[in-house]
């Protein structure tokens, strides 16, 4: 009897708006029915069923490469420096790759004595095998105006090799040459050769090894007078800028990533062409045994060196001339347009209308937007081939 006057007194102390079971059976029912003890076994059952599988998990090889691979969200902020899938290789691994691949060029005058090997100050300036069977990249300073009988090529080995070809891009100051035989130390090119400021490149030498180098600039061009900002739609007039500086002899040295990537050769002191044009221009030399490059017939200025226009306005280049083979003259366009875009890809500082060009071949149609007095319009051209 006092027992159950006990139970009803517990009962009687429970609140009324608890669940029936819980007012039924008692205050200890209570303590499992709090939302603080709820939220405290879950997080105890969701502990040890994560860790458990957490550790089968980041011990796996492909856990591995997720989180430390090319592809990895780790590594993805460096991907605007260097797209390429490859790994950052080792300091010697590197020099091995990129000097492997290097080849001097010298005036066959300078091939004396016994052994038919130039001294090393009579060298002219370098070059790289981008093929392997054979195809090298270089600075047409490297080699000047000479033919195939006239210059001679040393691998970075000693090794004479024997000159097939030489091809000079129409639109640039990079030069192709074919060797006969192959290297297999030959560089694959960077997926994309536009870097941020600050980004690490280096320039491999046969004496020195590998030179470190800072990008200063993606879209350096020099003007000394104002005719200077008069450009052509078939010369290129943008590079890439080094923090550092070369001797002439270096001149036509590829300057490399450091996954061992071609980012660009080097044309100047600390000025160098981009891999993309050096891949272009090899592509098509492959394919008809010259550098084909399109031919738009546009002089113009850059719309942001104009006096006049919006700040905003950076983008786009203003013809100040037509050359009368030009395929703009038959569309209608004249002194003064804006061209603004081709194929949907605005032309600006760092993709200038050249740029963008030397990624057609001749006889292609491409949509060329442009302006004139603040109306915008479309025109498709067949681009033609400079000859």
């Amino acid at each position: 009897m006092n027992i159950l006057k006990s139970a009803k007194k517990i009962t009687a102390a429970i609140a009324p708006h608890l669940p029936k079971e819980v007012r039924q059976k008692g205050i200890g029912v209570m303590f499992w029915h709090l939302p603080a003890t709820k939220a405290f076994l879950i997080t105890v059952l969701f502990g040890f069923f994560s860790g458990a599988v957490g550790g089968m998990v980041i011990n796996s090889s492909p856990f591995d490469e997720w989180l430390w691979g090319p592809n990895s969200p780790i590594n993805s902020r460096n991907r605007s420096v260097e797209s390429g899938a490859g790994r950052v290789l080792p300091r010697d691994v590197l020099a091995k790759k990129s000097v492997g691949s290097l080849v001097t060029f010298y005036r066959q005058s300078a091939m004396v004595g016994k052994e038919n090997v130039p001294r090393p100050e009579d060298a002219m300036g370098v070059g790289f095998f981008v093929t392997s069977d054979g195809w090298l990249a270089t600075a047409r300073s490297a080699i000047g105006k000479m033919n195939k009988n006239e210059l001679a090529a040393i691998s970075f080995d000693n090794q004479v090799l024997e000159i097939e070809a030489i091809v000079f891009d129409p639109i640039s100051d990079i030069a192709l040459v074919k060797v006969k035989g192959g290297n297999s130390n030959s560089l694959p090119f960077v997926l994309n050769d536009y870097y941020d400021t600050g980004a690490t490149l280096f320039v491999p030498s046969v004496n020195a090894g590998m030179e470190q180098s800072e990008i200063l600039l993606n879209n350096y061009f020099h003007a000394k007078a104002k005719s200077d900002y008069y450009k052509s739609s078939e010369r290129l007039y943008r590079f890439g800028l080094l923090n550092k500086s070369f001797e002439k002899k270096m001149f036509g040295t590829p300057v490399v990533t450091s996954k061992g990537e071609i980012a660009g050769v080097l044309i100047g002191e600390n000025v160098f062409v981009r891999a993309s044009l050096i891949d272009s221009a090899l592509k098509s030399v492959v394919k008809s045994k010259e550098i084909e490059r399109v031919y738009l017939g546009a002089h113009f200025v850059e719309a942001g060196a104009l006096i006049g226009l919006s700040k905003k306005q950076d983008s786009g280049v203003k013809i100040t001339n037509l050359e009368k083979n030009s395929p703009l003259l038959p569309l209608g366009l004249k002194i003064g347009d804006l061209l603004v875009s081709i194929n949907n890809e605005n032309i600006t500082p760092l993709r200038s209308l050249p740029d963008i060009l030397a990624d057609y071949l001749p006889g292609t149609q491409v949509e060329i937007k442009y302006s004139r007095g603040g109306v915008e319009k479309i025109v498709v051209a067949e681009l033609g081939k400079i000859k």
